[in-house]
């Protein structure tokens, strides 16, 4: 249940985002995507993993 209200949310907020917030928020998307592609060289190698060691 929570999951369906927070996918109604999310779209929500898309539906109601201007044209340019919209563009620029696939443009940082893509370029996250290619960015995870060049680490992971073609995702052939898994994807680092964060670990915060004191």
């Amino acid at each position: 249940m929570l999951l369906v209200l927070g996918a109604q949310t999310v779209g929500a907020l898309w539906i109601n985002l201007e044209e340019s917030s919209m563009v620029l928020g696939l443009i940082w998307d893509a370029l996250g995507i290619i960015y995870l592609a060049f680490v992971t060289r073609s995702f052939r190698n898994p994807v680092p993993q964060y670990s915060e060691e004191v």
